[in-house]
């Protein structure tokens, strides 16, 4: 599952405490003050039991990576357009 910003959600598993029950970005792990971004639910089970999270991000973190650069393609010629 992707947010909106493109990122990946992390597994739920590998989180902290602080990751797993919002008090620290998903991403980067620092711990979440003011201005905190929801970016969606994290959802697994083992069995019967839930292990899903809410993931909360930071301002910093909110930014989509950058997108490679698009590949410029060379310009197409047309049949007969050489002998006018």
């Amino acid at each position: 599952m992707t947010t909106p910003t493109g990122q990946p959600l992390p597994d739920p598993r590998t989180l902290t405490w602080d990751q797993a029950n919002g008090r620290a970005c998903i991403w980067c792990g620092q711990l979440l003050t003011t201005s905190t971004i929801r970016v969606g639910i994290i959802h697994d089970r083992l069995g019967a039991h839930i292990l899903g999270a809410e993931a909360w991000t930071d301002p910093c973190c909110t930014q989509p990576p950058p997108r490679p650069p698009r590949k410029q393609e060379a310009p197409r010629s047309t049949p007969g357009a050489e002998s006018r």
